[in-house]
């Protein structure tokens, strides 16, 4: 993504938050109002892809020598940019409604996930739940740990076109061990 689609994209998001967002109503006050909040939030995020972005240059000439070279900005890897969104986001301040977010930016937070009001726990719903893997368990178990356990599961492979026909397929059923990570009821 080149400089200028940043920037296109982060006036899409403003104009985003001109329009209707369900659950947030505009308020002209100061304070950190629901609206102001996802506003400031989202100024953490561009900044963040800003941050992220790398310089890569790619040398143009006889026999290997650099003669031209052209230059350009990209956004790093998705996974490097979302880790720090994370990060971020596990570090977010808690703010009352009568405070105001332009007063955390001059206070130097502004690299800081703002939020309103606490989430409710969602633990409890997570009991017996699966998880994608050792990682996403971690967060998603609530720190009760997982149980692991291999299942055989059937998939299809080995698909071939048949001779006679141009649109007939034929595939087999291969069997794998899948592995199933769930929730725990309880703390070990």
């Amino acid at each position: 993504m080149s400089l200028s689609n940043i920037f296109v994209a982060n006036s899409i998001s403003y104009e985003a938050l001109k329009s209707d967002v369900p659950g947030v109503t505009f308020s002209a006050e100061t304070g950190d109002t629901p609206r102001n909040v996802l506003e400031y939030n989202i100024e953490v995020g561009i900044q963040v892809v800003l941050e992220k972005e790398e310089r890569k240059c790619k040398c143009h000439g006889l026999s290997g020598a650099c003669t031209m070279k052209i230059c350009w900005k990209r956004i790093r890897p998705f996974q490097e940019i979302a880790g720090e969104l994370r990060n971020r986001y596990h570090n977010a301040i808690q703010v009352d409604s009568d405070n105001n977010v332009h007063v955390l930016e001059k206070q130097n937070a502004s690299n800081k996930l703002l939020y309103l009001e606490k989430s409710p726990n969602f633990c409890p719903s997570t009991v017996g739940r699966r998880c994608k893997n050792t990682d996403n368990c971690a967060t998603l178990c609530c720190g009760r740990g997982f149980a692991t356990s291999v299942h055989k599961v059937k998939e299809t492979c080995k698909c071939r076109w048949r001779n006679e026909s141009l649109y007939e397929i034929t595939c087999q059923q291969c069997e794998k061990d899948e592995t199933v990570y769930t929730c725990q009821v309880a703390f070990n």
